[in-house]
């Protein structure tokens, strides 16, 4: 290879270095189309989209078995099936909101998170942004989801009392999509 090649070479790669870096930066922080939110605000979706809520769960610990209404033995008998790699994740609920007119939010914005979440379709896991969302009580629709999980996951109980839904479905205006009025 000439002197002249390497240093063409060299320029290239060098000169990719920003794409990569804000490449890196995007696969860290998550890439959504919620843009910036504050606590409060207003969230909207794709009209008519279903959207699911998800819930946090996490794996139970010892302190949670003891909280339980079970004899002693079966406290210990639980104990000793933990698992300590299990790790917290996001399941569906069963439950969707939906944005049917230009002027009702999905929810309120509280704070959002890269989380790991199950896809029961595939059975694999991803990591996502998600948002944590105070719903509006007027767009939930019980059992109108596309998918929901059977229930808690054996081995784990609920993380919090939260709602999450992905940021990639998130915005601060309300969305007409034109396709669902086809």
């Amino acid at each position: 290879m000439t002197t002249k090649t390497k240093s063409l070479n060299k320029t290239i790669a060098f000169s990719f270095l920003p794409v990569i870096a804000l490449l890196s930066l995007i696969s860290i922080t998550g890439c959504s189309s919620s843009g910036s939110f504050s606590k409060g605000d207003s969230i909207y979706v794709n009209h008519n989209y279903c959207e699911v809520l998800h819930r946090l769960v996490k794996p139970l610990e010892a302190q949670d078995i003891d909280t339980m209404n079970i004899s002693d033995v079966e406290k210990d008998e639980l104990k000793l099936k933990l698992n300590p790699l299990a790790k917290p994740y996001l399941i569906g609920t069963g439950t969707c909101l939906t944005s049917k007119a230009n002027s009702i939010s999905i929810g309120q914005y509280i704070d959002e998170e890269k989380l790991t979440y199950h896809n029961p379709f595939k059975d694999t896991f991803y990591e996502e942004k998600f948002i944590i969302i105070h719903p509006n009580e007027a767009n939930i629709h019980e059992g109108e989801a596309h998918y929901k999980e059977p229930g808690l996951p054996k081995g784990y109980t609920w993380a919090d009392h939260n709602f999450y839904m992905s940021a990639h479905h998130a915005f601060k205006t309300f969305q007409k999509n034109l396709s669902a009025n086809k």
